[in-house]
């Protein structure tokens, strides 16, 4: 009954851990640019790193290892072009799956134009405008965006243009476990295939056309 109950204790927090969702927050404000790691309720800051306050002993200096001598006979392994396509072709398709899946909190742009010219003043407002019309519907096909706040306009007193924005992005743990699991073992799958499989046509006829000559060579030809 015992060793029931604590099975089902890991299960219920093996299903907690895929529940947590993980992901970045960005942030620029006053020139100042901020990132932090999200993991549920815990914040970690990375960026701005805090000053420390303790000096550190200067570190005596390491003497520099020799560097050792490779081996020049040995083969170096090389991974045939199929593989490295496929390859490429999994890492298209696991970014094709992330789509729906990773969720905005929070999306904060604010842009004030600025500058000593109004006309360029007024047309870098324009075309900040349209391109962000046109990429907020692309953004929505891809992306769940849950607060959005987007301000743009002009400033012809300022010297320059002003920006300051947030990016809060999130998703589940079991999803990016799920589909690192699914991608992992069809990479795998390419490579026992590329390892295992015949020499191609190609490889063959250089060896026919190698043998030939050769044999031309020993007649006199």
């Amino acid at each position: 009954m015992i060793a029931l109950w604590i099975l089902l204790a890991l299960a219920a927090l093996i299903v907690l851990v895929c529940l947590l969702r993980v992901g970045v927050d960005a942030a620029y404000e006053d020139d100042v640019f901020t990132l932090k790691i999200v993991a549920g309720p815990v914040t970690l800051t990375l960026l701005p790193k805090k000053p420390k306050s303790e000096k550190k002993k200067p570190k005596k200096e390491k003497k520099k290892k020799k560097p050792k001598k490779k081996d020049a006979d040995k083969p170096k392994k090389q991974l045939s072009l199929s593989f490295l396509v496929g390859v490429a072709k999994l890492a298209l398709q696991a970014v094709n799956t992330f789509r729906r899946k990773l969720h905005v909190d929070v999306f904060r742009l604010v842009f004030i134009a600025g500058g000593t010219d109004p006309y360029d003043v007024a047309m870098l407002t324009g075309r900040v405008r349209a391109a962000l019309d046109g990429l907020y519907p692309l953004a929505r096909r891809a992306l769940i965006i849950r607060e959005r706040d987007v301000r743009v306009g002009a400033d012809f007193l300022a010297d320059k243009s002003a920006v300051n924005g947030r990016l809060k992005l999130t998703i589940r743990i079991g999803q990016v476990l799920g589909i690192g699991l699914v991608f992992a073992v069809r990479a795998l799958v390419l490579l026992l295939k590329d390892k295992t499989g015949k020499p191609k046509k190609s490889q063959k006829r250089e060896n026919a056309t190698e043998s030939s000559e050769e044999r031309n060579a020993e007649h006199g030809t």
